[in-house]
């Protein structure tokens, strides 16, 4: 999966409840959510990439997180979990 992908994925959560997309170099607070809505955000993500353990998610610093953290995150976790499979 690309970053285009993963920005698309984060949108069309984004997008669905709030009526918000996002850029790369959006900070998150841009995308309007209140905090309930961010711990949703970052539930879905983990659920869909498993890049957002408890201990991760709770070491983040959102005032000034960017959509373009979250996905460098996402890829990690992903290239990570594809150099398993080498």
């Amino acid at each position: 999966m690309n970053r285009d992908e993963i920005l698309k994925v984060i949108n069309d959560i984004i997008e669905e409840e709030h009526g918000v997309t996002v850029t790369e170099n959006s900070l998150l607070v841009d995308a309007e959510i209140d905090s309930f809505a961010t711990v949703m955000l970052f539930l879905e993500l983990d659920g869909q990439f498993e890049a957002f353990p408890k201990d991760k998610f709770e070491k983040l610093e959102f005032s000034g997180l960017t959509i373009k953290d979250i996905i460098d995150i996402v890829e990690a976790k992903l290239n990570e979990s594809n150099w398993l499979f080498l």
